[in-house]
């Protein structure tokens, strides 16, 4: 993954014309800020340092460019972190406090960090122009417009409730779209996690063991 690639990200990420611009900048801050080694280090730790062919990456990047500026933190061990970047925030995080945004993108961008990336099941509503929303992990169920960009069926990502006068946004989400037999895999995985339901602080706390679930279930789907 070069430095170039983050330049797709108006036409993979969130289809929705007030987040993509603020994604689109913050991707351009996390390369400017913490430098192309590091993203190339994040995003051998996105495919947990497994070699990828040029063909998949392309499928993963959007999902990739999430995680990143989302999930990804930086080495705590690491010495030479540019001069306020703090090791247990995400990029994502550190635009937040050290970024001047004004009260809308503020808003938006503590709303997204406020998410975690997720197993979700996605259905058409028939009798209306929306998307019901299951996320799989604890239970909740909200709506978001529909969008031919939206998969349908169970899939790995970070999708944003509605809140006040913000719909829910898909902000990305993984290329595979899983089979009926994952819902159940999932369910136990939760159980083994918590005992079920997961709440919102444990959904964050489990972070890393969702996204090595995400890439188990790649291996079985």
């Amino acid at each position: 993954m070069t430095s170039t690639h983050l330049s797709l990200i108006s036409s993979e990420i969130a289809s929705n014309e007030q987040v993509d611009p603020l994604l689109n900048h913050l991707l351009a801050m996390t390369e400017t800020t913490y430098g192309g080694s590091r993203i190339q280090e994040a995003w051998a730790e996105f495919n947990r340092w497994k070699p990828i062919s040029p063909e998949s990456a392309g499928r993963y990047s959007a999902l990739f460019r999430a995680w990143l500026l989302f999930d990804w933190t930086p080495d705590a061990n690491d010495p030479t972190l540019p001069r306020g970047v703090v090791p247990e925030r995400t990029p994502a995080e550190h635009f937040l406090e050290t970024l001047d945004l004004d009260q809308q993108k503020h808003s938006l961008l503590t709303q997204i960090c406020e998410e975690t990336f997720s197993f979700f099941h996605i259905r058409s509503d028939k009798n209306t122009n929306v998307l019901q929303i299951t996320n799989l992990m604890n239970d909740e169920q909200f709506q978001v417009p529909s969008s031919t960009d939206i998969p349908r069926g169970t899939t790995f990502g970070l999708i944003i409730p509605p809140q006040r006068d913000q719909p829910g946004t898909l902000i990305s989400s993984s290329p595979e779209v899983f089979g009926e037999a994952a819902q159940e895999q999932i369910k136990k995985f939760r159980i083994a996690l918590n005992g079920g339901p997961l709440r919102r602080d444990q959904m964050r706390e489990f972070a890393i063991e969702l996204f090595d679930a995400y890439h188990a279930l790649k291996k079985t789907d």
